[in-house]
């Protein structure tokens, strides 16, 4: 089962609720936003939360789209498979990741820059939102404490099999924004765990790139990289450049 987002926006106001099955809405791990393409499920994006999954995406995520703290995609080409973002609010004016800006300089970005210019758009660009947003299908899965696996180190584990998916369908559908937290995350527990730990996800079949069994975290060292995964590396090194300057 899945959850869904409904999102309108009516006489100047933005209206978005998701909804999700009553069996995940209390349960924490890690959550997958994808769309339906050509009968299977392409994600777009991965996320974890040590809360309820309802807390983390009817708390947070719907809180930062209501603010325009969240990248617009051109609705029509989202919903082929193509990732056109046309109001991207995680780079800033200089061409840095906001996620990489330090809070102090990120609450000066958005004070100055972001917000007037979300405020200034708030017809189009809104409708535009709640059109991809409804696009969206959320899926879900549940992390417990026995299962020996951190949802983080899954959550990094997936996004870079994903990044480096032999199908650009796949790997250029995610936000190359979360390239750089899952790269992090993922070396942190390549240090802290002594053992891998292999993950068997079920109902695989029905997402492009994701695999049945995973070992995580991921050693894309010993894996043939793709295109799109060395030009994230070497995006990050340019953006870490810029962040030092």
């Amino acid at each position: 089962k899945n959850g869904y987002f409904d999102s309108k926006y009516e006489n100047n106001e933005l209206d978005i609720h998701a909804f999700h099955p009553s069996e995940y809405e209390h349960q924490k791990g890690v959550y997958i936003w994808a769309i339906e393409y050509n009968s299977k499920k392409l994600v777009y994006y991965i996320g974890k939360t040590d809360r309820t999954f309802k807390k983390e995406i009817n708390g947070t995520w719907v809180s930062s789209y209501k603010k325009g703290k969240g990248n617009v995609n051109n609705p029509k080409k989202f919903k082929n498979g193509i990732r056109d973002n046309i109001f991207p609010c995680d780079i800033d004016y200089l061409g840095r990741k906001t996620n990489n800006m330090g809070s102090k300089n990120y609450k000066i970005f958005w004070s100055q820059i972001w917000k007037p210019k979300w405020d200034s758009n708030n017809n189009k660009i809104k409708e535009k939102l709640c059109e991809m947003l409804n696009c969206i299908e959320i899926y879900y899965i549940p992390v417990e404490d026995d299962l020996n696996i951190e949802p983080e180190c899954l959550e990094s584990t997936l996004g870079l099999n994903l990044f480096n998916s032999e199908d650009d369908l796949v790997s250029k559908f995610m936000n190359e924004n979360d390239f750089g937290p899952f790269l992090q995350s993922n070396k942190k527990f390549q240090t802290n765990y002594i053992k891998d730990r292999v993950v068997e996800i079920k109902n695989h079949e029905r997402f492009y790139g994701i695999p049945k069994n995973m070992i995580c975290p991921y050693n894309y060292i010993n894996e043939e990289i793709n295109d799109y995964f060395s030009e994230m590396l070497d995006l990050l090194t340019t953006v870490n450049s810029l962040n030092r300057r």
